[in-house]
Parts: C-alpha cells; structure tokens; sequence
C-alpha cells in the first residue's frame, strides 16, 4: 500500500486535488472522495478495507486528523492500493 498525505494550509487546493484525482480515475479504479471526519478510525479503516476488496486500487480521503493519519500509516496491509489523503486543516 502507498500513501500520500496531502498537506497545506485551508483553502490551498486539497480538495481539488483530491477531486482532481477523482476525475482522472474514472475508469472504476477509486470511489467517491471520503470526508475523514464522518468516520471514526476503526470505521475508516473498515472503508478502506471494502472498497480494496470492491476492486478499487486508489481511495481519496478528505480532512483526515493527525490520528487517522497515524493509523492509515500502520494499515499498510493492502496490496495494490493506493490512497490519497489530505491533511485536516488547523484552525
């Protein structure tokens, strides 16, 4: 598995990138973009789990915290997989 966080300040364009990413993935390789924050860790990695087993070899992550990032870091169990995450932005 590979991952790559996606950081910067709000409003520098994570989202784009992740939307943009979408767009040039069409072709069933990702999902939808995930929001971070309406799953708990456990659920996240639950997600991220199924859609690798949906057939999915990249998954998009918006707004992931310091401590989903921590674990994402550990799944690395995934063959194939790709996943791009943008950071949560700091208040």
């Amino acid at each position: 598995m590979k991952l790559n966080v996606i950081t910067g300040p709000r409003g520098c364009g994570k989202t784009t990138q992740l939307n943009t990413l979408l767009e040039q993935n069409h072709n069933n390789t990702c999902g939808k973009v995930l929001c971070a924050q309406d799953y708990s860790v456990a659920a996240l990695v639950r997600e991220i789990q199924t859609q690798a087993e949906a057939g999915h070899s990249v998954v998009l992550i918006d707004d992931c915290n310091t401590h989903q990032l921590h674990t994402l870091k550990k799944v690395g169990k995934i063959s194939g997989l790709t996943i791009h995450a943008a950071e949560e932005a700091a208040a």
